[in-house]
């Protein structure tokens, strides 16, 4: 991605109609991303929104998730 050279990236994305906060974007954003589903994930808080470096607004949601396995199916979906 031209624009976002030199940034660090997590699972995430924009705001969909459907998202009922932030928090839901980032539990949908890493399922899409990632296969670990919302109930694997316990999320202990976010910080407010930033500006990125391409001044892009970001809010980070903190959350700890201890996996067992990777959904395969939807990782390589994603991928592709």
């Amino acid at each position: 991605m031209p624009t976002h050279s030199g940034e660090v990236s997590f699972p995430g994305g924009s705001e969909e109609p459907g998202d009922k906060s932030m928090i839901d974007t980032a539990l949908r954003e890493t399922y899409e991303e990632m296969g670990i589903e919302r109930n694997r994930i316990e999320v202990l808080g976010q910080i407010g929104e930033f500006p990125s470096k391409h001044n892009v607004g970001v809010t980070a949601v903190v959350s700890v998730s201890c996996i067992t396995y990777f959904n395969m199916e939807t990782i390589s979906h994603s991928v592709k």
